[in-house]
């Protein structure tokens, strides 16, 4: 199929780049190079040439894109096919007033010339011919300019703006198919190509190029929902019901267009993987599940929308994605003990487990991790409390019984024995002071012993002293061994707790590796099925073939073909239709029918037996439609003659008269 998107590009039209009209000839193309070269040099302005339409306003990339341009009008093909997508004069050799205000670059201008040409009931029919086909550019153009602000703004998008785009494209589609639906377009492309005269360059182009712009609304349509859906804005969808719209008419291959999407999605995510799995996954897991789930997660919504939860292209591309990660989050959960990572990427990759058994596989896995980090935070949670615990314990000051605030009276050897403590240091205070027996003191009244006391006591002799019944140096020691004592507890209670910890995590840790020893015996085992699994979608990928035309007939037998078959499908499936002669049981002849399609094809006069096998994706006359593959038989013969035709529907209709049965593939 002939790619004409880049065609659509534009600002990149070497006819507007260059300020030339689709009919300059080879004269004038030379006279314009010679100009815009003089232009550059002398930098001074030249009409028609303006620097604003370069993507890069250097003059040496304007210069490269200048040479890059006048090549392509050089090229037959190229030339040809800018010359379809750019807009075309009305007249030859006149100044084209809507031509201008179209080719100026501004948004005004266009819709200035949208107007000139929609008033077109004076044009003859050559100007209408050419105002059609600028209507229908220029609508394009205007659609391609809002739809790229809307993937420029993002999930952040204007839903008024999503609806003028969208009102814009309905008038691109309907002016497009309008202008292409045109014979005298194409008649006039080929007397173009005739007066090119160049071998390169044949008519038969023609043919290919109306076919592929059947198609290129469509395959815009579906390259602005895969950019909607990579920058995560919702508004592709509104893109994919119009294509199922298109799928569902069967005018256009739409489903064609989504197998060759998902087909680029796969190999794109599958040497995303490869490129992975090279790596250590046990340090680089992480990284390498986030790098294709950021590819994949856009993409596979792509590819949901195409084709919806049942379908087999959805379910590969997903079981490709939730394999791979899963594998390598296992790997890496198990290596690195991050799981908090591990089951935020295992809920990410959830959605893409569309198979029953992958889906609980991948469940289990993350219902594993979560147990762990349930594990790991209540280990942390009961170290975190002791060790406060612990603190606390260790800085509590105990009541009454502080050291350093403890004051040893000093205790002189004449202190009173009696009294309390506030007595004990007035009579200490009163024995430090020195007795002085006065002369003139009259003693006469005094005894013997009396005076002979007083006497010792002057000369400082003292009387042994009696140690008080309260001793604060006792009281303070006996405090202190019982707060060393509670210490000593308090060391015991927190050994005994600690070693019963380390014991209990002992445990846990035998417990944990040998759940881990499990997963990934279990991971060995999934991994050897999905090497298996791979090697076989790798088989089936290497047998698949092109998809035969609709109506492809196969004689399998020398036979005239004198009688008539219709055979009718719906979409979703393509089907292999087989005549086989009632008594020996021989192949007469295959038709293939793609789905949504009607075929009528010749057969052979004769009574037969009409089988068809159905499916998706083509592997060949060997293989038919793989693995997928679905056969049934006709229950009741068919008698073929010059007269007598048949008209079968393979699919169940109301009040249908053909009944079938089901029939494996070695019998078909």
């Amino acid at each position: 199929m002939l790619d004409l998107l880049p065609y659509l590009d534009f600002r990149n039209n070497p006819f507007n780049l260059l300020g030339l009209s689709v009919q300059a000839g080879a004269k004038e193309i030379r006279h314009r190079r010679e100009d815009i070269e003089a232009a550059l040099d002398t930098d001074t302005p030249l009409e028609g040439f303006e620097k604003s339409k370069f993507r890069s306003p250097d003059l040496e990339d304007v210069r490269a894109t200048v040479l890059d341009a006048f090549g392509k009008l050089e090229d037959p093909k190229e030339r040809f096919l800018h010359s379809v997508f750019w807009f075309w004069p009305l007249k030859r050799g006149t100044d084209d007033y809507f031509l201008k205000c179209a080719t100026g670059g501004s948004e005004e201008g266009l819709s200035w010339a949208i107007r000139g040409w929609e008033r077109n009931k004076s044009f003859n029919a050559a100007e209408l011919r050419a105002a059609r086909h600028n209507l229908a550019l220029a609508y394009l153009l205007e659609a391609k300019r809002a739809e790229d602000e809307i993937v420029a703004s993002g999930s952040s998008s204007d839903p008024f703006d999503t609806s003028c785009a969208d009102f814009l494209w309905q008038e691109a589609i309907a002016a497009w198919y309008a202008s292409f639906d045109d014979e005298t377009i194409w008649d006039g492309l080929r007397r173009k190509i005739k007066a090119l005269d160049d071998p390169r360059l044949s008519v038969s182009a023609v043919r290919h190029l109306r076919k592929a712009v059947s198609e290129i609304i469509p395959r815009m349509l579906l390259m602005y929902a895969e950019r909607l859906f990579d920058v995560g804005s919702d508004f592709g969808k509104r893109h994919m019901v119009l294509l199922k719209d298109w799928e569902k008419d069967g005018s256009i291959d739409v489903r064609g267009m989504f197998e060759d999407k998902s087909a680029e999605v796969f190999s794109e995510t599958k040497r995303r993987i490869t490129a992975w799995a090279k790596d250590n996954l046990s340090d680089k897991g992480l990284d390498a599940s986030r790098n294709v789930l950021e590819y994949a997660e856009p993409k596979g919504r792509l590819v949901l929308e195409m084709f919806g939860e049942e379908d087999s292209n959805w379910i590969q591309y997903g079981s490709l994605v939730a394999e791979f990660v899963r594998a390598a989050i296992v790997t890496y959960g198990n290596a690195s003990e991050d799981y908090r990572a591990c089951i935020d990427m295992l809920s990410r990759v959830l959605p893409f487990a569309v198979h029953p058994r992958l889906r609980q596989i991948v469940t289990e896995d993350k219902s594993v991790f979560e147990a762990n980090c349930r594990l790991l935070e209540d280990q942390n949670s009961s170290f975190a409390a002791l060790t406060h615990q612990a603190q606390k314990w260790s800085t509590k000051p105990c009541e009454n019984h502080s050291i350093a605030g403890v004051e040893t009276p000093m205790i002189p050897n004449n202190a009173s024995t009696s009294g309390t403590c506030s007595e004990t240091s007035a009579s200490t205070k009163a024995s430090n002071s020195v007795i002085v027996i006065r002369a003139d003191k009259d003693h006469s009244g005094k005894t013997p012993d009396a005076l002979k006391s007083m006497h010792a006591l002057r000369k400082g002799e003292r009387e042994p002293i009696v140690q008080p019944s309260w001793n604060p140096v006792s009281n303070v020691r006996k405090r202190l061994s019982v707060f060393l004592g509670s210490i000593a507890a308090l060391v015991i209670v927190v050994a005994s707790i600690g070693l019963y910890l380390h014991q209990d995590a002992k445990q846990r840790r035998a417990k944990a590796a040998a759940q881990r020893a499990k997963l990934i015996a279990e991971q060995n085992e999934r991994n050897r099925l999905a090497a298996e699994r791979e090697a076989e979608r790798a088989m089936w990928a290497s047998r698949r073939r092109a998809t035969p035309p609709s109506g492809t007939v196969t004689m399998l037998v020398d036979a005239e073909c004198d009688s008539g078959l219709q055979i009718k499908t719906k979409s979703g499936e393509n089907y292999l239709v087989k005549l086989v002669s009632w008594r020996g049981k021989k192949p007469i002849e295959t038709i293939f029918v793609r789905g949504g399609k009607t075929v009528e094809v010749a057969v052979p006069s004769g009574r037969y037996e009409i089988r068809y096998a159905s499916g998706t994706t083509w592997y060949g006359d060997e293989y038919l439609f793989g693995p997928e593959t679905r056969c049934a038989k006709a229950d009741e013969l068919f008698s073929f003659s010059k007269e007598t035709g048949y008209t079968i529907t393979l699919y169940e209709v109301t009040n249908g008269n053909l009944p079938t049965s089901g029939m494996s593939l070695e019998d078909f």
